[in-house]
């Protein structure tokens, strides 16, 4: 009885640091939250996808580079990926090279070293409103070291948009 009730309070505490939502039902929710997420960052935002074409994430960003909180974005094309962060010296735009390695199918957005989010798909509005998929965030130190994984896995094959700064 003892282990179930310490099983229970575990599962409860690991499952308290996740959050999930499945899209395009919860499309306002999951977006209302990420951009919360994304305004109240205090030390650095990294945003892995494919395509980043919604306004309101973009929108979202604004407190973050006006705090020059550094922003990293990797992705593989500037095709509506908002190439005019380039402008703020704390925002640095990486491209990856499509033909050194495989084309990612999801995206990621890591938040403080505190909040690691998986979207099952791009950052694209339209997408994220008429396809089934998912978005999952924790705070748990897993979901970080794996989302870090990842990132250091992407920076040897992207490219910086800029080749020198301003």
């Amino acid at each position: 009885m003892k282990t179930l009730l310490f099983l229970s309070i575990f599962t409860a505490a690991l499952v308290a640091k996740n959050i999930s939502y499945i899209l395009p039902h919860q499309h306002d929710s999951a977006l209302s939250y990420l951009c919360k997420a994304l305004q109240e960052a205090q030390s650095s935002v990294t945003i892995i996808s494919t395509k980043i074409d919604s306004y309101e994430l973009k929108k979202a960003l604004l407190p973050s580079v006006k705090k020059k909180i550094p922003i990293q974005i990797i992705s593989y094309s500037d095709e509506n990926l908002g190439v005019e962060w380039v402008q703020y010296a704390n925002v640095s735009l990486l491209f990856m090279d499509s033909h050194s390695i495989m084309p990612l199918t999801f995206s990621l957005i890591l938040i403080d070293d505190t909040l690691t989010c998986k979207l099952s798909t791009a950052l694209d509005t339209a997408l994220m409103h008429s396809t089934f998929s998912f978005l999952e965030c924790s705070h748990t130190q897993y979901a970080r070291e794996y989302a870090n994984k990842i990132r250091n896995t992407l920076l040897p094959y992207s490219k910086p948009y800029l080749k020198e700064p301003f």
